[in-house]
């Protein structure tokens, strides 16, 4: 009974897999290489460095503009059939690039009338964007088959370790740090646009204007998610960097690194589940996910408190705020299933919509509170992330009760 179960998911199993492995690559590659830079280029320099990403990650929300679920979802509902599949690839990787230039012009006006802006750094920080285009992580993901961008990461990631500690010797050498990384995003994306071509014969075809008008009205509240996330989830390392520093900037982002790392789990499940959850809406299935997802994340997050000060220890940063940060992880694990599971393959996404935007809006009033009575530190910075998660946790959990979706 169980192997016919097994059997059963095969493929789940089969991309979950692959899929952890991929998650687990991109959160071990920082952290193998994060006490040699924070060492090397010294811990001012290296949250220079960070501060600049997450300034770019501003610009990337634009680029993203919620395809990745969106196309995800399309590319999955029409897997055999190959011409309505190259109008997704071609609609998706065209607008992407037209939004890849109005972010272009947007930072280079920010760094314009931003006194003593380090234009290199950010220029090449802008590898972010370029990444969003050149890699389709989001194809794969539809047609279920993880295992060729695994792969395609795995190169490149133990690539881009051999070449950092090559190049970068010094705190000169900080900017070969955001080129490497270009560099890596560029070679994936010729692998994987290779791949579509002589595996799957899909080309870049010419899409009408009015296609590409649908497929951003599709995805459009999406995009206005991302940006109220954005506001929060990378807003600290910003407010940190203007009002306490680069080292700290340095503190709190090894505690999200980390904290990352352990929402990998979830995410796995989340991006492996939502194509089998879109087309069967199952709620009974989705409860167990829940009930699951609860179980691992608390598991998850008590594993970290009791060796909390050994990681420290070996990376350095800040104990407190690792334990703090990490609460985050049990928390986001029931959202996600209530909102990018429940919510967007049922077809709510004006819901979805409104709770992120209400936790963007909670986020900005706390942090004009704690600016008025000049209570901004690197720990009330970090209990808000978690306040503003268990909030939106809340009203998922009270919307989804409320239509009975799960």
């Amino acid at each position: 009974m169980i192997f016919d179960k097994l059997k059963q998911h095969k493929k789940i199993i089969e991309n979950f897999s692959y899929l952890s492995v991929l998650q687990i690559l991109s959160l071990i590659t920082p952290l193998i290489t994060y006490p040699y830079l924070v060492r090397t280029l010294g811990e001012i320099m290296y949250g220079t460095v960070v501060f600049a990403q997450a300034v770019v990650a501003y610009f990337n929300i634009l680029v993203v503009f919620g395809f990745n679920f969106t196309a995800a979802r399309d590319v999955s509902l029409h897997r055999d059939n190959p011409k309505k599949l190259c109008e997704i690839i071609s609609a998706v990787t065209i607008i992407k690039t037209l939004f890849l230039i109005i972010s272009l012009l947007l930072i280079s006006c920010y760094m314009f009338y931003t006194p003593k802006m380090d234009y290199s750094l950010y220029y090449l920080s802008f590898w972010i964007c370029m990444n969003e285009i050149l890699f389709p992580t989001w194809f794969f993901q539809g047609i279920e088959e993880m295992k060729y961008i695994t792969f395609i990461n795995l190169g490149i990631r133990v690539l881009l370790i051999g070449m950092i500690f090559i190049f970068i010797k010094s705190p000169n050498d900080y900017l070969f740090f955001p080129l490497l990384n270009g560099i890596g995003a560029f070679l994936a994306g010729v692998i994987s646009f290779s791949l579509l071509y002589k595996k799957y014969k899909l080309q870049i075809v010419r899409v009408p204007l009015k296609t590409l008008i649908k497929y951003v009205k599709s995805s459009y509240h999406l995009f206005i998610s991302n940006v109220s996330i954005q506001i929060y989830v990378n807003a600290n390392k910003i407010i940190i960097g203007h009002f306490l520093g680069m080292r700290e900037v340095t503190y709190y982002d090894l505690a999200e690194k980390i904290t990352n790392m352990g929402k990998v789990p979830q995410s796995m499940i989340s991006q492996v589940l939502y194509p089998k959850i879109s087309l069967e809406k199952n709620s009974v299935f989705l409860r167990k996910v829940l009930k699951g997802s609860i179980f691992m994340n608390v598991f998850l997050y008590l594993i970290v408190f009791l060796f909390s000060n050994q990681i420290v220890a070996y990376f350095g940063g800040n104990e407190m705020v690792l334990r703090i940060l990490f609460l985050t992880v049990p928390i986001i694990g029931i959202s996600n299933v209530l909102m990018v599971l429940t919510l967007l393959p049922f077809g709510y996404n004006k819901a979805f919509t409104k709770i992120v935007f209400l936790s963007a809006f909670f986020y900005s009033l706390i942090i004009l509170i704690l600016y008025g009575f000049d209570e901004i530190s690197l720990y009330t910075l970090t209990a808000t992330n978690v306040l503003v998660e268990l909030i939106v946790s809340i009203i998922a959990f009270i919307y989804t009760r409320k239509n009975k979706l799960l």
